[in-house]
């Protein structure tokens, strides 16, 4: 059950980013020429952290969620 509130409350964060990534953009306030490196950290940031959690056990997953949420 912890999983699915952990997910959950990363996938409900999704909606609000990207709202926000468009409108910020729409004004002007993106700088587009550091996309591409953005884009590539964030999935490769995305990648290892998922496999990092992997090998933590639940109690330590928690604290983690826990100091960055």
């Amino acid at each position: 059950e912890y999983d699915r509130a952990v997910v959950t409350s990363l996938l409900a964060m999704i909606p609000p980013s990207l709202t926000g990534a468009i409108q910020s953009y729409r004004l002007g306030n993106v700088r587009t020429n550091l996309l591409p490196t953005l884009l590539l950290g964030s999935a490769f940031g995305t990648l290892l952290g998922s496999e990092i959690l992997l090998h933590l056990t639940e109690s330590m997953q928690r604290t983690l969620f826990a100091l960055i949420v």
